[in-house]
């Protein structure tokens, strides 16, 4: 913001503070009822992270880097997989996987409504 928007928007004067380390909001665990009448325990998760770790599947990883190198949008199913890894990710518990595994819910078994629960409460998006 230049000097003379902050003196018109009443900002002059005042200094600005970054956040504090300890202050910061970083992604916590969060209690939720989902409007299945389910219970979860969600975490917001990083795109960043799953990235740097591989935790994307290999199509989606692939489709990313080939998006940023050729400014394509990958395509509809790939950001389907991107955003149901996104989901089993934010899942702490009851975990969920993308395919049948004992003891887990699969993407697939989540109800439309809880699934977009997740996706609008979390603030989850795709590439």
């Amino acid at each position: 913001m230049s000097e003379r928007e902050a003196k018109e928007s009443g900002e002059a004067g005042r200094s600005f503070e970054a956040t504090r380390p300890e202050d910061y909001p970083v992604a916590q665990d969060i209690e939720v009822e989902l409007p299945s009448g389910a219970k979860a325990i969600l975490h917001e998760p990083s795109k960043y992270l799953m990235l740097k770790t591989g935790q994307f599947p290999k199509d989606v990883t692939e489709a990313i880097y080939a998006a940023v190198e050729s400014g394509t949008e990958p395509s509809y199913e790939v950001r389907q997989k991107a955003l149901e890894a996104l989901l089993c990710k934010a899942f702490v518990s009851p975990p969920v996987s993308m395919t049948p595994r004992k003891g887990h819910l699969t993407v697939g078994d989540l109800r439309d409504r809880d699934r977009e629960f997740v996706v609008m409460l979390l603030g989850l998006t795709v590439f």
